[in-house]
């Protein structure tokens, strides 16, 4: 690899410190097996619809119409910990990227569900035998 590549690694790397992992039934239950608290940031009404993780904690990041909700940083800071791990889930995953870079600008260490609610409802398709067993959807 060449200077080029290599500065663009270490720029790629300042701009997304995040990490991403695809949202699959697999790795959410790997996250509830280490104890990664799975935050759902999601506007109330979209968690309505689709329901939720049953373990998941419910903190709205993103307003109804796609903005940041900047105030509900106060309620990370009351539930976790200042450098606390936490994982990030959302419809598509991509909304959470705006959010994580404000929580790591507070001091959290945060991984994004990649492809969100929508990849992890297909990823559940796909295995349905392993998702009969469990039911980790919660209908509000």
């Amino acid at each position: 690899m060449g200077k080029k590549g290599i500065l663009f690694l270490l720029f790629g790397a300042l701009l997304f410190a995040f990490q991403q992992v695809p949202a699959t039934l697999k790795n959410v239950l790997l996250l509830k097996k280490y104890n990664v608290p799975l935050v759902d940031i999601r506007p109330p009404q979209e968690i309505k619809i689709t329901g939720m993780i049953k373990w998941a904690v419910d903190i709205p990041m993103i307003s109804r119409y796609g903005g940041i909700l900047y105030n509900n940083v106060t309620l990370f800071q009351r539930k976790f910990k200042k450098g606390a791990t936490i994982a990030l889930i959302t419809k598509t995953g991509l909304d959470a990227i705006p959010v994580a870079r404000v929580l790591e600008q507070h001091g959290y260490r945060v991984i994004i569900l990649r492809g969100g609610y929508n990849y992890l409802f297909k990823d559940m398709l796909l295995n349905m035998d392993k998702f009969l067993t469990m039911d980790i959807i919660k209908r509000l």
